[in-house]
């Protein structure tokens, strides 16, 4: 039998146009309704080094939630065939708050047991306005801390293949292999440092938080200037490239596109997983 799910996601370019895809992806034998945001046509054009959302351009965090429950609130008539709900967000640095005091392993455990009580809080909340009891779904996809970890952590279906003749073909193929191969190990050294073994943990350093997606549209800066300083062919042919980068709008919207969640789950045992597993067995 096929299963209704209403979902809600956070408003960026990325998770408007192409999140369906990735979720279909988990579970084709459900009937998925975007309920939250509208979809959005992908502009095109040559991407600039920074394409990133305005923070308020779309709805996340207390936002995001807020849109949810009155949403539900004032249509939970459209609900009574809904089997489940999906609320997808980037986790960003909240509940780091809750985490700092202690050794690394002392802020995780901290951070993840805010991160529970307040999953628990937001099912109680969607089941209480709809009317369901404890065992109505409530899916909650948490982008830990941004959604370029999902895409991080299926590297050959990502970075290492968009920008060659299967994608945007700014490189040729034995240019991307090349990039592949040199600017996986950057991205290694120069933005996830000690977060290399779980990146949903990212990124907290000396108690300042960054971006993962601002390091990583930097990188690629950093990367051909790396590059420029080689003598050989193909890392000349990077570091001139100006349509070699990063943009969630452009970049983003593809790479979800092309990801395989039963990769990303393997990387992702902290947040992901669990959403994961639930979609999976609905």
């Amino acid at each position: 039998m096929v299963k209704n799910v209403g979902c809600f996601f956070t408003g960026g370019y990325t998770e408007s146009n192409s999140m369906l895809i990735f979720l279909k992806r988990i579970n084709d034998n459900i009937r998925f309704k975007q309920f939250c945001p509208n979809r959005t046509r992908k502009r095109k054009g040559d991407c600039p080094e920074r394409d990133l959302v305005d923070e308020n351009s779309g709805l996340t965090d207390k936002a995001l939630l807020r849109y949810v429950y009155e949403y539900l609130t004032e249509n939970r008539k459209e609900f009574s065939n809904i089997d489940a709900i999906i609320i997808e967000d980037d986790l960003d640095g909240r509940f780091n708050e809750e985490a700092t005091s202690g050794d690394i392993t002392t802020k995780v455990s901290k951070r993840t047991e805010a991160f529970g009580f307040h999953c628990k809080e937001v099912r109680e909340n969607v089941r209480k306005i709809l009317e369901k009891d404890e065992n109505f779904p409530v899916i909650q996809f948490y982008a830990a801390p941004e959604i370029e970890t999902w895409f991080l952590s299926d590297w050959t279906n990502s970075f290492g293949e968009i920008y060659g003749p299967k994608g945007f073909s700014v490189l040729n193929t034995h240019e991307n292999d090349f990039f592949s191969s040199r600017f996986q190990p950057h991205i290694r050294k120069k933005v996830l440092f000690e977060y290399n073994e779980c990146i949903e943990n990212y990124g907290y350093f000396e108690g300042k938080y960054s971006k993962l997606s601002d390091k990583i549209i930097e990188s690629f800066s950093s990367f051909k200037v790396l590059m420029g300083a080689e003598t050989g062919r193909m890392s000349k042919a990077i570091s001139g490239n100006r349509e070699l980068c990063y943009s969630k709008r452009t970049h983003g919207d593809e790479m979800l596109r092309r990801i395989l969640p039963a990769n990303v789950v393997q990387k992702c045992p902290v947040y992901f997983q669990e959403s994961y597993d639930q979609l999976k067995k609905l």
